[in-house]
Order: C-alpha cells, then sequence, then structure tokens
C-alpha cells in the first residue's frame, strides 16, 4: 500500500533556498514548498510503505546540508 506524508523541515538560516533545490532531486519527493512560519520547507513524499517513508527522511533528507530538524506527518 502506498504512504504519503508530509515533512516539516527547519532549516539553519541562510540555508533554506539551497535545502529546497536539494530537495527537490530525490526520487520520491512529489513537492517542496517553501513556508513561512515555525518550519521553513513542506514537502510531499511518496513511498511504498513506512519502511519506505523512513528510509527516504533518513538517508536522503538527513543527508542534505543545512537540515536542522525534521517532523514527519503521515497522511490517513
Amino acid at each position: 500500500m502506498a504512504i504519503e506524508a508530509y515533512v516539516l523541515i527547519e532549516t539553519i538560516a541562510g540555508k533554506t533556498r539551497e535545502v529546497a533545490n536539494s530537495l527537490c532531486k530525490v526520487e520520491h519527493i512529489k513537492a517542496v514548498d517553501i513556508v513561512a512560519g515555525p518550519v521553513d520547507i513542506i514537502i510531499k513524499l511518496d513511498a511504498v510503505d513506512m519502511t519506505a517513508v523512513g528510509e527516504v527522511v533518513f538517508n536522503e533528507i538527513h543527508a542534505i546540508r543545512g537540515i536542522n530538524r525534521t517532523i514527519t506527518c503521515l497522511v490517513k
């Protein structure tokens, strides 16, 4: 079963645009939006299952320089 998730991303000051550009290159990310508020970027992620969501977040998203913190919200 396919899983959708939103990932809220807080970046290091001055790195938001650079992080957003890097996120656009990640295969399972379907949308990248820079926002104003308590987080800097919100992405939409599609994956085959919960394990795949975790792998994308930990192995690909967290590997991008300039990311300070993430919160993953699964879509029901």
